[in-house]
């Protein structure tokens, strides 16, 4: 018996000669998931590292405001001829410091006529810093 060219051919292949394949095996769905969610737990550790780096870089830069804030507040003092002996908080408290999703605070010990300690506490991430006055020491 001939073959007739119309009838459907059989491969041993998963699709026809002139059948083109569709969709996806199982096989190849459960794979892309499973690659998916080891790929998804390397993602959520960084995302979680990177939130606790930008805290600190953010008190940091709060550390560096007060730093700048008590060089001021000692320039203008000296050339005023007012008292050094003002209480560094005092001075860091013009320092803004808000947020309106992160809990935030500046603390700042020492005068201006020795060695201040600031530190910076974002969302319970400090970042410490300290300004020495010029005048510090006895020089």
């Amino acid at each position: 018996m001939q073959r007739d060219d119309k009838s459907p051919s059989v491969s041993s292949s998963r699709c026809g000669e002139m059948d083109r394949c569709h969709g996806f095996t199982l096989l190849e769905i459960v794979l892309v998931l499973v690659l998916f969610g080891i790929l998804s737990v390397f993602a959520l550790s960084n995302y979680f590292d990177i939130q606790g780096q930008s805290r600190k870089a953010a008190g940091q830069l709060v550390v560096a405001a007060a730093q700048s804030q008590l060089s001021l507040e000692f320039a203008r003092r000296a050339a005023s001829g007012l008292t050094l002996a003002v209480d560094a908080q005092q001075v860091c408290d013009d320092v803004v410091v808000s947020s309106s999703t992160e809990t935030s605070s500046l603390v700042c010990t020492g005068n201006l006529t020795g060695t201040v300690t600031v530190t910076a506490t974002i969302n319970a991430t400090p970042a410490t810093g300290s300004w020495v006055s010029p005048v510090a020491g006895g020089s």
